[in-house]
């Protein structure tokens, strides 16, 4: 890691620290640092290797979790593809267990994908047979080729991001698009609940964006925000009860780590059937604070649709 930590996105010094989270996996503590110029945020130290902390079973879904998942994402991403053009080419970084690709593979496009590692690929290539590549963008040697980029829950978890939105802007087409879904840093559920925020998974998520960091990112590689969209039924009532109970003292993103079994041996304890009851209580008020979050630009999950200009 180096010594002086600057903004991601801008380079200045100036980033003051303005609160401490633990890791929910490992239990070590992190800075969250805001850049006084720019205003984006992100995890420090940011640790050279980020294998430990990346559990087993992490974004290995199952049952109704993946299926919300698989639905939501799916017809997001085909609805994007469909806006554009019929047979196009999509690239999809970081596509986990395929499930935006086979949607936009459906619509009759051409669909590629990525991620870091070979076992990551695992999922995406034996059940749904998709092309992927091992690599960063730089794996991708020839410009304009795209129709369509999805990076979707995965902008947050790189060191470099500018650096792979100007890889998206260099490989997409003129007039060309890309689907970004990003948690919300300037979200109502972020500024409540703050180092307790189940969304801020620190260090796996080194950058934090807000709605003006991610558009001021985009304008600096050339690409143009169309939209922005705060509606997220799958994650953002969920993301709300679970940094609740993370506020109330229970065990960090316990709920979650039961969901990607982690931990479900502990669901028989004291402390897991006194969680079962608070979810009772807080589950329709996390569902109307979610949905009073999204007119006011405020879901802690926000998706963006970027383009490059046409010539």
């Amino acid at each position: 890691m180096t010594a002086t930590p600057h903004c991601l996105l801008c380079g200045s010094d100036q980033t003051p620290t303005v609160f401490e989270a633990n890791d929910y996996f490992t239990g070590k503590r992190f800075e969250i640092r805001q850049c006084a110029a720019c205003g984006f945020a992100f995890t420090w130290p940011q640790p050279r290797n980020l294998d430990e902390f990346y559990p087993p079973q992490y974004r290995r879904y199952g049952g109704l979790t993946a299926w919300l998942f698989k639905t939501f994402d799916g017809g997001r991403a085909a609805a994007v593809a469909r806006s554009i053009a019929a047979n196009g080419r999509a690239l999809e970084i970081g596509c986990g267990p395929g499930w935006m690709s086979e949607a936009v593979r459906r619509q009759g496009w051409t669909v590629v994908g990525n991620e870091r590692t070979v076992d990551s690929t695992t999922i995406a290539t034996r059940q749904r047979g998709l092309a992927l590549f091992v690599g960063g963008l730089d794996a991708v040697k020839s410009t304009s080729q795209f129709d369509l980029v999805i990076i979707h829950q995965v902008l947050e978890h790189l060191d470099d991001p500018l650096q792979t939105l100007a890889g998206i802007a260099r490989v997409l087409k003129p007039g060309g698009k890309v689907l970004i879904g990003v948690p919300n840093f300037a979200s109502w559920q972020a500024r409540f609940t703050r180092q307790h925020w189940q969304h801020l998974e620190v260090p796996r998520h080194l950058g934090h964006f807000t709605p003006q960091t991610i558009q001021d990112a985009c304008k600096r590689v050339g690409l143009e925000v169309e939209s922005f969209r705060f509606v997220s039924i799958e994650r953002d009532p969920y993301g709300w009860l679970q940094s609740l109970l993370n506020q109330m003292g229970f065990t960090q993103n316990l709920l979650w780590l039961w969901l990607t079994g982690e931990q479900r041996r502990r669901a028989l304890t004291v402390e897991g059937l006194l969680m079962i009851l608070a979810c009772l209580v807080l589950a329709v008020p996390s569902y109307l604070l979610a949905i009073l979050s999204w007119p006011a630009g405020r879901g802690a999950i926000m998706e963006v649709i970027a383009r490059r200009p046409a010539r």
